[in-house]
Order: structure tokens, then sequence, then C-alpha cells
């Protein structure tokens, strides 16, 4: 799998996914899959950071395969945040969420690791 998937936090609040320059669609899947692992660990909600910085590029497929990601959302699932600077990945993003009539979940974008953390903490404060 090329995707990192990890706790953000020892709180196990957070769960980040690091993407390489290079990635395909099944590594996204690997990842979920992955993710559910740690989702089933806890009792509480959990938010996420997918780090796209070093992701040039999405590839093709896009509306169907995220269409499968968007079906079954955990329900341990908080917040997802997307860091990239790529408007492309922000568009593609408003046209998929427009066309499959919305999504199951919170999401924000930012620009940093950084920022994300504190889109969260604000979040996380919040509830």
């Amino acid at each position: 799998m090329n995707i990192q998937v990890q706790w953000d936090n020892s709180e196990k609040t957070i769960i980040l996914h690091t993407y390489p320059s290079y990635w395909e669609w099944q590594d996204v899947h690997a990842a979920r899959a992955q993710s559910q692992l740690l989702l089933d660990s806890v009792c509480h909600k959990v938010h996420f950071i997918f780090d796209m910085q070093k992701s040039p590029r999405i590839p093709g497929n896009y509306m169907l395969h995220m269409t499968a990601l968007n079906d079954g959302i955990h329900p341990n699932v908080g917040l997802l945040v997307t860091v990239c600077s790529n408007p492309l990945v922000k568009e593609l993003f408003y046209v998929f969420s427009a066309k499959s009539g919305g999504v199951d979940f919170d999401y924000r974008f930012a620009l940093t690791v950084d920022e994300a953390r504190t889109i969260l903490r604000k979040w996380i404060g919040r509830s």
C-alpha cells in the first residue's frame, strides 16, 4: 500500500492518511480498509486528515471510486480534512458532491497539515 495510515494523536481521535506522489485507487481502498480497523478499535468519533500535498494528480474514474468510498461511511467518522493546494482536487470533489446529491460526512479543505489540525481542534472543541 502506498498511502500511509496512522493515528495522528495519542487520544486516537484523528487518523492521518499521507499520500505519496503517485497512487492509484486500489491504494485508497486499501487505506480505507486499514482505517476501518482503526475505527472499529474505538467507541468515539474519529476525524481524518488526508495529506495530499505531494500528490500532483488524481487517477481516472474519480466519480466511480468516490461513489464507492461514500457508501457505508463508518458511524465513528467525524470531520474529514483534505490538505492540498491543487484546485482541481476541490473542484472534482464539489462536482462529485453536486452530482451525487451530497456526501454523508462533514469535510473541509486546508493548505497544510498544521492548518488541518487547527481546524480539527476547533471542531473537536465545539463538541
